[in-house]
């Protein structure tokens, strides 16, 4: 992704056969859109864990701590700054278009999906072209439909207590716990 082009701005699509375990979190300048074509990922968002599969749209606010893991994926990447909204946008309509940040992992409806992808592949092209035309209206287009998304996902949560009870449990049995089988058989 070029994302100097355009001001701060850019849309790369990517088909991935590999581990793209990220090895650290890390965080950037930018507000990202992680559209899930196909595949299934695991996400990382500040304190948050999150499955996507297919279909689904994780929002990644600027400076916030997040890592992907998991194995190949079809997606695509929109990664904006709040300086190339400036650049459009008064600061009102910033902060509506924004809104949806509010969530961090959405399924929108098999339709808005279908028009996410139809505006991805435009702005995709656009990009190729390196003609910037209306990429900022293409990008108002699709945060109004995750802002409008009907479901939100919530993260994954684990049983209240429960890695601590096995955090207590090999803290008090480490000298005589035999290997990950017998503490998985416990718990």
């Amino acid at each position: 992704m070029d994302f100097s082009y355009y001001n701060k701005f850019g849309v790369a699509v990517e088909i991935s056969n590999k581990n793209a375990q990220m090895p650290s979190m890390h965080a950037h300048k930018s507000y990202e859109i992680y559209v899930l074509i196909s595949g299934a990922k695991s996400y990382f968002i500040e304190s948050d864990f999150f499955n996507v599969n297919a279909g689904e749209v994780v929002l990644i606010s600027s400076e916030k701590l997040h890592k992907t893991g998991g194995y190949g994926c079809y997606r695509a990447l929109i990664s904006f700054s709040e300086d190339f909204l400036k650049k459009y946008f008064t600061d009102t309509a910033i902060n509506k278009l924004l809104e949806c940040f509010n969530k961090n992992h959405v399924k929108p409806t098999k339709e808005q999906f279908e028009e996410i992808l139809k505006i991805v592949n435009a702005m995709q092209k656009k990009q190729a072209d390196k003609v910037e035309g209306d990429a900022f209206l293409h990008l108002a287009e699709i945060l109004k439909i995750l802002k409008e998304s009907p479901e939100i996902i919530t993260p994954i949560t684990e049983p209240e207590g429960y890695a601590n009870k096995i955090i207590e449990y090999v803290n008090t049995n480490y000298y005589m716990i035999t290997g990950l089988k017998e503490v998985a058989d416990k718990f």
